[in-house]
């Protein structure tokens, strides 16, 4: 088993940097990639599931009333304005998605100017187009819904959009995964530090979204976060 660890170790560095092998993250989080079932893959409480080309992890309610610029954090990230929290390490996170060879989206996310003036968000090809789904964990039959769901634009109260995400990849600077190393994971506000972004309009305004507190669960419950890619 440790042998196939290295080996998507491997993959990590000649898929993520192929156009500079020097520039692979240097001390990356090990761990052991299982087979966990038929199809399913385990790292780092992370599951692959190669059937229904799916991820799965789980998280946890960070807040409910904040503004926020994040859907989900590590732990140890920027949890004062992030919707969920989650222990599970971004960089391994990359290592699965690689193996369910996620299309990522390459063009640059655009700059914004110092008056915050509007520009046009980028539109991903349905290819990098990602579906994020929450589930309520107290009880096993409560509803799989977009996490989209749980945010409202702060101006007219809509939900966001149900597949508002898209596949960005982060970066590496230095020789440090910039996603493990701030713990970014899906960003609303637009960061090509984060591994996912929301590509609809509002998400170059960092006042733009805020929890549903009447629909999302309270502050510390299991979540069950999925991510859906094309097939």
């Amino acid at each position: 088993m440790r042998s196939l660890s290295f080996f998507c170790y491997t993959i990590l560095a000649a898929c993520t940097f192929a156009e500079d092998i020097s520039e692979a993250p240097s001390n990356p989080p090990m761990g052991n990639l299982k087979k966990v079932a038929p199809g399913i893959l385990e790292l780092g409480g992370i599951q692959l599931d190669t059937i229904k080309h799916e991820v799965r992890f789980e998280a946890e309610i960070n807040q409910v009333k904040n503004i926020v610029e994040y859907a989900i954090v590590h732990e140890n990230g920027k949890t004062h304005e992030s919707l969920l929290r989650t222990k599970i390490s971004p960089y391994q996170l990359q290592v699965l998605l690689l193996l369910a060879k996620a299309q990522k989206f390459q063009e640059s996310l655009p700059e914004f100017d110092a008056e915050g003036r509007e520009v046009p968000p980028p539109t991903p090809r349905p290819k990098h187009r990602i579906g994020i789904s929450v589930q309520d964990l107290r009880k096993s039959d409560n509803p799989i819904i977009p996490l989209g769901d749980w945010v409202a634009n702060l101006e007219d109260g809509k939900p966001m959009r149900a597949e508002p995400w898209m596949y960005t990849g982060s970066r590496v600077y230095e020789g440090r995964f910039l996603a493990e190393e701030d713990g970014d994971i899906v960003a609303i506000y637009l960061n090509p530090v984060a591994l996912f972004n929301s590509w609809i309009p509002g998400n170059n305004n960092d006042e733009t979204w805020i929890p549903r507190p009447e629909i999302v669960p309270p502050v510390g419950t299991p979540i069950r976060v999925t991510f859906k890619f094309p097939k």
